[in-house]
């Protein structure tokens, strides 16, 4: 582990392409690496260890030191599911669960006095509550080789034709083939890659409470999201380490004062004490099917950096980490491909360049004249070796999922009473969504998903208030009923829906050569 000192990030400027750059040969080996990559959160621990797991040479430039101080602002609510953890790490990632989530409540809010809550069970395991410093930390720990330098942000990206110098805010220079940005939602990054234009972001406004014991037994195992108070946005309480909960509000475009207001009323409903000033603000991606690119030839924007991020929950480390997957075994793949004879400069199609000993000064002149490469190949090579082309193509999973995703966020936060009502108080609704936020599946069969439990949820629900009506048995007993009654459609609906939409999406990504 390398240490190096450093400020807040500056101002990014950014250079194009030069042609009088030198090549990544001409450069001293020790500061070169094969990737260099910018941030040291979710998606940045999730590249590097990765990448260097494959054994490539990797540097990590961190903006902050490790571990961040708590006045280091943190994402949203930090819930991830732990399959998806235990299918892309072989280590264990226990020490950095903080809490296990049980159950989820959904509230909608009318006014500060007329509240709609529903509680919903969660799979046993099924997400986690986890530490942001621990995860990335563990991460990091199983990277073999790889070299961190803290405090030292980004501030300049020159890409040349076959590296990218790097240049930190304190006057280190790096070089390498690749760059992977993890810089978050404010990348300094992606603002070369887009030429300067910034995402929208979703403003957030976050706080760590300390409880009563007793006062914690009422979060305990239960994560709640409240909606309505804000045309697009939410509010949520999460579990975090005995006695602690993290409370949070977010919205896009708020008036000034606006997330305090509503975070004021959230601890309000609840009767939680808040300490002046001891909230925090964070600016998360806001994903848009108009977004932009996120990659260049050698330059790739992962997790929040990308705008990668949930359009209903807001929450990334999902993203980050298959963002970041996919961005490694893109530059990994382009790291390992050969160009065929046919399209090495200088070579004639079909057949490698050959010299003799005795051949003429003229005669090879006259070689180098004649023998030209052949156009088709050499244009298959070059697409081969750009990594970024080879990163949208494999992530085409992760966009079309968002896309499918903000579409959703749209009808909800437009209708909130209606998807509360239809959506959120269907049981087999959350567990479609434990099984988006675990990888199986992604945001459009969901919503396929969604459509086909609503009859499931009528039949269940007009059958129990049937039964209420008639005095069949008392309310344990439905309650009972109705909790038979949806496992069976679980077992029956989704568990088989899931297992044919991931087969279909595995074997459209196969067909496509999507990785």
């Amino acid at each position: 582990v390398c240490w190096a000192g450093g400020t807040q990030l500056a101002t990014m400027t950014t250079t194009t392409t030069s042609s009088s750059s030198p090549s990544i040969d001409q450069l001293s080996a020790a500061q070169c690496f094969d990737v260099v990559i910018a941030g040291g959160g979710p998606a940045g621990a999730t590249a590097a260890y990765v990448l260097c797991s494959r054994g490539l040479r990797c540097a990590l430039l961190e903006r902050d030191a490790l571990p961040r101080a708590p006045s280091v602002p943190r994402a949203a609510c930090g819930s991830v599911a732990m399959s998806l953890l235990t299918r892309r790490f072989p280590f264990s990632l226990q020490d950095a669960v903080e809490a296990h989530l049980a159950a989820a409540t959904y509230t909608l809010v009318a006014t500060q006095q007329r509240c709609r809550a529903v509680t919903v069970p969660l799979p046993a395991e099924a997400m986690v509550k986890v530490d942001r410093d621990r995860f990335d930390d563990t991460i990091l720990r199983n990277a073999p080789g790889l070299q961190l330098f803290q405090r030292c942000g980004v501030c300049t990206v020159d890409e040349a034709a076959d590296h990218v110098a790097v240049e930190t805010d304190d006057g280190k220079k790096f070089t390498a083939r690749f760059l992977i940005g993890a810089d978050g939602a404010t990348s300094a990054v992606a603002k070369h890659v887009r030429s300067g234009k910034t995402p929208s972001l979703i403003s957030t406004l976050s706080v760590e409470v300390q409880l009563p014991p007793e006062k914690y037994a009422q979060f305990a195992g239960n994560t709640l999201f409240s909606f309505g108070e804000t045309r697009y946005g939410s509010s949520w309480i999460t579990p975090s380490a005995s006695p602690n909960v993290t409370m949070g509000v977010a919205a896009l475009r708020p008036n000034a004062g606006e997330l305090s207001k509503l975070l004021s009323a959230l601890a309000g409903r609840y009767d939680i004490q808040l300490s002046p000033d001891s909230a925090h603000a964070h600016e998360l991606p806001h994903y848009t099917p108009f977004v932009g690119k996120f990659s260049t030839r050698r330059v790739l924007l992962v997790g929040g950096a990308a705008g990668f991020a949930d359009p209903l929950t807001f929450e990334g480390i999902r993203y980050a980490v298959e963002s970041a997957r996919l961005a490694a075994q893109a530059i990994c793949d382009t790291c390992a491909y050969t160009p065929p004879p046919s399209a090495v400069r200088g070579t004639s199609s079909g057949s490698p360049p050959s010299a003799t000993p005795s051949a003429s000064p003229q005669s090879s002149e006259h070689a180098a004249i004649t023998i030209k490469e052949d156009p088709v190949a050499a244009a298959a090579a070059d697409d081969a070796e750009d990594a970024g082309k080879r990163y949208n193509r494999y992530s085409h999973k992760i966009t079309w999922s968002l896309t499918a995703g903000y579409l959703l966020a749209l009808i909800f936060n437009s209708m909130p009473r209606w998807c509360f009502y239809l959506g959120l108080c269907n049981p087999l609704a959350t567990v479609a969504f434990t099984h988006l936020h675990s990888g199986r599946i992604s945001y459009a069969p969901m919503i396929l998903l969604l459509l086909l439990a609503l009859p499931v949820y009528f039949v269940v629900e007009v059958a129990a208030g049937i039964c209420m009506l008639l005095g069949c048995g008392s309310g344990r007993v439905r309650r009972l009923v109705r909790r038979l009654l949806y496992a069976g459609a679980e077992r029956a609906l989704v568990w088989p829906f899931v297992v044919l939409s991931s087969a279909v999406e595995s074997l459209a990504g196969t067909l496509l050569g999507c990785g």
